[in-house]
């Protein structure tokens, strides 16, 4: 028999909360209809996190009934701090009614470092609200964590960029190039700094105190100590603070980017030359059928065993360039395209080590093969260099872009 009741007030209680919503539905399109022009948007204010409450909640002090258009003056012991509030928003009043809903936030927040100019007697206004988190009006919900933290990450980036290290040397990081190109998993400002409780670096409580760098590390790197922690900076590797470091980058850039846009080169110049020698072999095949008659049309050079190592060697090294070139080049729009080939950042690690392992097991094949031939007397030094080799590279050059009609006789 109780349950009817309580049936009977879940019901009556729906019906009160489907009654206060569509009060609050109707009030708030009477208040957008004037405030429009403002550029509040119904339907987008609607799908925000705020779209549940009514205007009044936040602007209050209104009589709706007959508006009142003389100022509302500000909450006893506020004034200072609503005129503050008055050089970054249109309703510094309605700043203050965060509290009602994110007391705890709000108090994390009057403690940290973005608060200081509301605290003290600075001339240029610091963040609110909003400069992070958007219009109250239109704050949209949250979607997946690299969403959050790309969408964190510009926010940052849009103060931060006036300081000519912090946001390049992020985005340059391995951190700032994961969440470039779609990772759920590397940390944003936010993780390392804190959210609403930014503290100085400096102060023996922040996360990034050289105190506490190495724990904060530790949350995502096992084992993380000092050393490893003093790896993660904003400060650019200079040539006169790392060196080493310095020119290991400088090298290995320049060594990387000649490489394949020598091979691109070497692959178009090959390509070309070889149509060239077939529209000019079919021309003599046209004149003289009997010229090839009898000729092989081709030689073994390689055994199965230099043919397996040769493909293990293409293959592997074709994979860690997809893999991995996407992760150097992060900031470039192909990249996440790339990597979504593969699952994603994650998915394109996995294959990256796989691809490592077979790389380094062709070696150890070569390495195995070359014994086992030496071995049997077969080992031939005909690969090792020499000044033939110069001249049959210009030679081959020349060939490429039509200097010459044969290849060299290599």
């Amino acid at each position: 028999m109780l349950r009817y009741p309580v049936v009977l007030g879940v019901v009556l209680l729906n019906f009160i909360i489907l009654l206060h919503v569509r009060a609050d539905s109707q009030l708030n399109a009477q208040c957008i209809e004037c405030h429009e022009s403002s550029g509040i948007d119904q339907t987008v204010f609607l799908k925000s996190v705020h779209g549940d409450l009514s205007c009044i909640e936040c602007h209050s002090g209104y009589d709706v009934s007959k508006h009142d258009t003389k100022p509302i003056p500000a909450p006893e012991g506020k004034s200072v701090l609503v005129a503050k509030l008055g050089t970054k928003s249109k309703a510094p009043l309605a700043l203050l009614s965060c509290d009602k809903c994110h007391p705890d936030v709000i108090e994390q927040l009057s403690l940290s470092i973005h608060s200081t100019w509301l605290r003290e007697n600075l001339p240029a206004a610091g963040p609110i609200c909003s400069d992070c988190h958007g219009s109250t009006h239109n704050i949209e919900k949250s979607g997946t964590r690299n969403e959050r933290n790309y969408s964190k990450l510009n926010r940052c980036a849009a103060c931060h960029k006036q300081n000519s290290e912090v946001v390049p040397t992020y985005y340059d990081s391995v951190h700032g190039r994961l969440i470039s190109i779609g990772s759920n998993k590397a940390p944003a400002c936010h993780d390392c700094h804190g959210s609403h409780n930014i503290l100085a670096a400096a102060s023996i409580d922040s996360p990034v105190s050289p105190q506490n760098k190495a724990r904060t590390c530790a949350k995502c790197h096992t084992g993380a100590d000092n050393r490893f922690a003093a790896v993660i900076t904003h400060k650019p590797v200079a040539h006169g603070s790392h060196p080493g470091p310095h020119w290991t980058h400088v090298f290995f850039s320049y060594l990387t980017t000649l490489t394949l846009l020598g091979l691109s080169g070497h692959i178009a110049l090959d390509f070309s030359s070889e149509i060239r020698m077939r529209f000019r072999r079919r021309k003599r095949e046209t004149h003289d059928k009997t010229l090839f008659i009898g000729m092989p049309q081709s030689v073994v050079r390689l055994d199965i065993h230099q043919r397996i190592q040769h493909w293990l060697l293409i293959a592997s090294v074709i994979l860690l360039v997809l893999t991995g070139w996407p992760l150097r080049a992060a900031l470039l729009g192909p990249s996440r395209s790339l990597v979504a080939l593969f699952g994603g950042p994650h998915g394109a690690a996995i294959v990256h080590r796989f691809a490592a392992f077979l790389l380094i097991f062709a070696a150890i094949y070569h390495l195995v093969y070359l014994t086992v031939i030496a071995f049997k007397g077969k080992l031939r030094f005909s690969m090792m260099p020499t000044f033939k080799d110069v001249t049959d590279l210009f030679q081959n050059l020349t060939f490429f872009i039509g200097l010459r009609h044969e290849r060299p006789r290599f």
